[in-house]
């Protein structure tokens, strides 16, 4: 009789092992984590309460399973195999800071204390195209680590929303490609490029080279961005080919492309002006703007500009950066500084608007700016607004210098110029267009 007891609870042993083996290689066919009770992701209801079936080995099935306005909960750090596609058509959270379950179980994270539990190995996919116009994908907590281009690729025509999550690739940590909302809350995300010379934090078509990439560089107009802050390291803040809107509140921007953190260089649709608005952001690189074509109303407020720095470090060294503003185009442009700081090695605001270019109005306000070159310079064959108000301009050259053939009207108040004594610097250098 004991005998055939412990033969009995030999079998059980076996399969019970075998069952674990298996579930465990089928969590690693999908970048499940290693955890103690062969759990690794649980589904929770939109009230917080466990769905009847709430453990999962696989993320696909986690996602699949998951009800509206659902929440997939990570249970460790996930190895993924291949590319996992997360469907748009339901608004649902992944999360990747769970401590403890509604049933009781405890889950031990954050061993290197940024409250992520991380998805490396491949990257994500969000949605299909046409997919979730009216829902939201939220990812909370995660840090999404890929060393090939990207880490996240969005698809839906909704919103994807990621919160307090470091994301990063060598070249596109977050791909768009729809006409997506993106939406970065908070102050804790981070976006990461690793490649030094190109690649992008946030890009548009995986695959296609670019100059050099950027935090944020969509290839579909009608794009939607809001960033409310956080830490970003790409060699441009912002990389557009394609018009549409971005928003950013906050956050610290380390750059280093030649032609500015914001590079705009849209494809013209005449009927619509999209807006970029930047505020209460910190920037460094060697310079701020490049416009070459495009239809926006931008503004830089409360900003500060400052040194240069290397691609992949988030620490900017001590050189002044090269340059302001650079604007080049033809096509209509409303431009506001209010409240920015310039310190810069050649000119602050160079504007020239060639033949069969639209009007375009420069506002600078309750800003300094300090070049060693000329700080305004404005050569315009096309009628062109320019007012300074409350502004400080100092110039190792000439604060403002105006040519063209343009009127160019002007307007200053309460400004300060500071030129040196020395010969070939002046405070104003005009043409009779000037008015």
């Amino acid at each position: 009789m004991k005998k055939q007891l412990r033969l009995v609870l030999f079998v059980l042993l076996v399969m019970l092992l075998t069952a674990t083996t298996l579930l465990v290689a089928s969590a690693a066919d999908d970048g499940a984590a290693t955890y103690s009770e062969g759990h690794f992701f649980y589904v929770t209801a939109a009230d917080g309460t466990p769905t009847d079936t709430p453990y999962y080995t696989t993320l696909s099935q986690a996602v699949s399973d998951v009800p509206e306005n659902g929440t997939v909960q990570l249970l460790g750090d996930i190895i993924l195999a291949a590319p996992v596609t997360l469907p748009a058509d339901k608004t649902y959270t992944i999360d990747g800071n769970v401590n403890t379950l509604p049933d009781g179980i405890t889950v031990t994270i954050d061993a290197d204390g940024d409250g992520r539990y991380v998805v490396k190995g491949s990257y994500l996919v969000i949605g299909a195209e046409g997919e979730g116009a009216e829902k939201t994908v939220y990812l909370k907590n995660l840090a999404v680590t890929n060393t090939a281009i990207q880490a996240i690729v969005a698809y839906t025509d909704g919103a994807l929303e990621l919160t307090n999550c470091a994301v990063t690739a060598a070249g596109s940590p977050i791909t768009l490609m729809s006409a997506a909302t993106l939406n970065l809350r908070g102050t804790a995300n981070v976006i990461t490029n690793t490649r030094t010379a190109s690649g992008s934090a946030m890009h548009g078509v995986p695959g296609k080279s670019v100059e050099a990439g950027s935090v944020i560089l969509p290839q579909v107009k009608g794009y939607a961005i809001t960033v409310e802050g956080g830490t970003f390291v790409a060699p441009y803040a912002f990389y557009t080919k394609f018009q549409g809107d971005l928003t950013i509140t906050g956050g610290t921007f380390t750059t280093c492309a030649t032609k500015g953190a914001f590079y705009i260089d849209a494809k013209l649709d005449e009927d619509v002006q999209n807006e970029i608005k930047v505020s209460g952001a910190t920037v460094y690189g060697k310079a701020l703007m490049e416009y070459g074509s495009g239809n926006y109303k931008v503004t830089f407020a409360d900003l500060t500009f400052d040194k240069a720095a290397a691609p992949t470090d988030a620490t900017p060294n001590p050189a002044k950066p090269d340059k302001g503003l650079n604007i080049e185009s033809r096509d209509p442009l409303l431009l506001t500084l209010d409240g920015v700081v310039l310190d810069v090695t050649g000119k602050a605001l160079y504007v020239k608007r060639r033949t069969k270019s639209t009007e375009a109005t420069f506002y600078i306000e309750d800003s300094t700016l300090t070049s060693v070159a000329n700080t305004v310079e404005m050569e315009c064959d096309v009628n062109t607004g320019l007012s300074i108000k409350n502004t400080t301009l100092q110039s190792d050259a000439t604060a403002i210098y105006l040519l063209g053939d343009a009127v160019l009207t002007a307007d200053f108040s309460a400004l300060s110029v500071n030129v040196p004594q020395v010969l070939n610097a002046a405070a104003f250098c005009v043409t009779e267009n000037v008015k």
